[in-house]
């Protein structure tokens, strides 16, 4: 999601003196953001398999 609306109008956004990308509108990046803290938030809140676990389902 985030990557999409990143992409879509590329032609406004410039790099300024740092190396950073500047969007004129802040509108796309607001929403690319918005994506990016739900997705984040999404991961941090899975349980993710510890090692062990990988591991005795790679052996079964």
């Amino acid at each position: 999601m985030a990557l999409e609306v990143l992409q879509c109008g590329f032609n406004g956004r410039i790099v300024n003196g740092y190396g950073i990308y500047s969007d004129p509108s802040d509108r796309d990046l607001l929403e690319a953001r918005k994506a990016i803290d739900a997705a984040l938030l999404d991961m941090t809140a899975t349980k993710w398999p510890t090692e062990a676990e990988y591991d005795l389902a790679e052996q079964a």
